[in-house]
């Protein structure tokens, strides 16, 4: 299982995943409904000459709540040297003035 963060800034959420050796037709990314789920499969290309690995390779799948003021239609996603990173930018706030 790759190991994920989750960021939270005031105008965009983030989230982050380490995938060595991956690239980016080797994930895929759905949104439905209120939930993001990231896909993959980290194939062994060497498993017949390996001896000894602490690597993880098969297929993973991780699911994130996406909160309620994100904007689905805007969300980015992009992949250098192994690591995912998607982009989910936040509704602006809207700031009630009392009278």
């Amino acid at each position: 299982m790759p190991r994920f963060e989750v960021l939270n800034t005031d105008n965009a959420y983030s989230i982050r995943a380490d995938l060595p050796g991956m690239i980016k037709k080797d994930v895929n990314i759905e949104v439905n409904g209120d939930i993001i789920t990231i896909k993959g499969d980290r194939k062994n290309k060497n498993s017949n000459n390996s001896n000894y690995s602490e690597f993880t390779y098969g297929k993973f799948s991780r699911s994130f709540n996406l909160p309620d003021d994100v904007r689905q239609d805007s969300i980015k996603a992009s992949m250098k040297d192994g690591v995912l990173a998607l982009e989910i930018p936040r509704m602006e706030k809207i700031d009630s003035k009392v009278k």
